[in-house]
């Protein structure tokens, strides 16, 4: 089990590495810090074995009033935080810093090799590199120091000049046709060398880098392909394009001529798991890993009832605004909380419009709370997640996709546990990949794995009861759908809680057996069948 601190906690690349580490539980515990303030001096850095240093500045500016600050930021900090983890016995760092301590191309190809030395144009290359050469001193035998190199890096969400050329793509018919050279590189590709470098527990300077070598009206014409358009390539604007790029920093910059050499960035193990062409259709088309891609981004209206659960609300709203699904939005009941579980999403609020919450005018139960966000629920699909529970980063795309291709109106996932600190339990209940009525009186789907298209089926309203609410919801839905079915990939968490309403199985039986008997008018015989088998499954820990 690795323990990582991330340096960074907004950051893109940051954010990602964290989700990406996640997709393992039983490897890796992750947590991220903000840099923004002092209070990062405070974190325990002693209880991790890698720090990953993001924070820092990372467009250019030629404001030469902005010089301070960037060695502030990118020099100052990164040395102060190296120091910090040295200190405190962190056995590795690693810093990010950027292809762009070699300066740039000036309009000519520039091949960087591994004996290159570097020469920054710019206060924000040269910030990095007096970084790099601080951080460097430190290091020794206890002590790892990974520095990387990266050129620009893209992908969902990412920042600075791929998404400009994104949206050039997406507009406009006719773009030069420049003959140029590029070194790129993935955010997939970058986590996957973290990982690699954290798991052999490297040191050393890194170069990573795409297989392929990207020419900037190729990356435009395939950018507009992916996305259903027509960019029409011409040379006409050439000589004019080739005579202002000297003296225009934009153009230098969208055609620039900046590469490794392609074997300063090999590795022992490959880590270019997304090969160019795959690389744009999962940043433009929300592609996911099995070759599966979502149609359409409908709206999923996610139901969250919450009662005093200021400890963990904030996590779980997290999960969801981590996903790589993007059309969403979150409808927090609030139960009459007596703590700050208010405050909590207000905050959020402020800074998220997909937010929105109401409140009950009593304390009513869970089934009251979920009644009430589905009947405000605007969303095609119906998506549940407790308030205390998160998602991994690609659980909505997954799952959407996978409801999209087989047409299927009512999906779980497999899952695993947590406890209240967010360790994983070394338990993961796995998801059957089709059950009908009599297969969900039997094994109920964790909850906050469930989602259902409500455009095909409506909406439904939960009889009134404190517990197995969640139960007699499925139950409804599979009545009119038929059939659940179930991805057999963890792509979300439930948490232990040593207070939680569904915690002492024992008092759970009585809610079962109403559920049973007096919800679905069962017989007597199989009642006492379904009894039997939940209480075996739960000793089994089937559950």
């Amino acid at each position: 089990m690795k323990r990582v601190l991330v340096t960074g906690a907004n950051s893109y690349i940051g954010t990602s590495l964290k989700n990406w580490l996640e997709k393992e539980p039983e490897n890796y515990i992750v947590h991220a810090v903000n840099m923004r303030d002092a209070s990062w001096k405070n974190e325990d850095f002693s209880k991790y074995d890698t720090i990953f240093h993001v924070a820092g500045i990372a467009h250019v500016s030629s404001n030469p009033k902005m010089e301070e600050l960037y060695y502030k930021v990118n020099r100052d900090l990164a040395i102060e935080t190296a120091r910090k983890a040295k200190q405190e016995g962190v056995k590795q760092f690693i810093f990010m810093s950027s292809i762009i301590v070699y300066g740039d191309s000036s309009g000519r190809k520039k091949v960087i090799y591994k004996d290159t030395v570097p020469k920054p144009s710019n206060f924000y290359g040269d910030s990095k590199l007096q970084a790099e050469e601080g951080i460097k001193l430190l290091a020794d035998d206890t002590f790892k120091v990974v520095i990387l190199r990266p050129p620009m890096i893209y992908g969902k969400g990412s920042k600075g000049n791929y998404p400009k050329l994104a949206k050039i793509a997406k507009t406009i018919p006719v773009f030069p046709d420049i003959d140029n050279e590029r070194s790129m590189l993935h955010i997939d590709n970058l986590c996957q060398l973290i990982k690699l470098i954290i798991d052999n527990e490297e040191s050393g300077l890194f170069f990573p880098q795409n297989r392929e070598y990207v020419n900037t009206s190729r990356l435009v014409s395939l950018i507009a392909e992916v996305n259903g358009k027509k960019v029409w390539l011409t040379k006409v604007f050439n000589p004019i394009i080739k005579l202002l790029g000297l003296k225009i920093g934009l153009i230098n910059k969208v055609f620039g001529n900046l590469v490794y050499d392609q074997k300063m960035s090999e590795y022992k193990t490959e880590y270019r798991i997304r090969d160019f062409k795959e690389s744009i259709e999962l940043t433009e088309l929300e592609k996911v890993n099995d070759g599966e891609k979502v149609v359409s981004e409908d709206l999923v209206s996610i139901i969250m009832p919450a009662y005093n659960c200021e400890k963990f609300i904030g996590k779980a709203i997290d999960s969801v605004i981590d996903q790589t699904y993007n059309n969403w939005e979150i409808i927090v009941v609030d139960d009459c909380s007596t703590d700050k579980t208010v405050d909590v999403v207000m905050e959020y609020i402020k800074k998220e419009p997909r937010i929105k919450l109401a409140k009950l005018d009593k304390n009513s139960g869970a089934a009251a709370a979920r009644n009430k966000a589905m009947e405000l629920a605007s969303g095609r699909y119906m998506a549940f997640l407790d308030s205390d529970d998160v998602w991994f980063p690609e659980k909505l795309s997954k799952q959407i996709a996978f409801m999209q291709k087989n047409n299927c109106g009512f999906t779980c996932t497999s899952y695993t546990k947590i406890d209240e600190e967010g360790n994983y339990l070394n338990r993961t209940i796995w998801a059957q990949k089709k059950r009908d009525y009599n297969g969900v009186l039997k094994t109920c789907p964790g909850n906050s794995t469930v989602i259902y298209d409500a455009g095909k089926l409506g909406k439904f309203k939960i009889p009134d009861i404190k517990k197995r609410n969640d139960y007699v919801l499925w139950l409804q839905i599979i009545k009119k759908e038929k059939y659940l079915y179930g991805l057999e990939e963890p792509l979300g968490s439930h948490r232990i809680r040593k207070d939680g309403i569904s915690r002492n199985k024992r008092s759970l039986v009585g809610y079962h057996w109403k559920v049973y008997r007096e919800i679905e008018k069962l017989s007597l015989i199989k009642s006492v069948y379904l009894i039997i088998y939940w209480i075996l499954a739960t000793v089994l820990k089937l559950r």
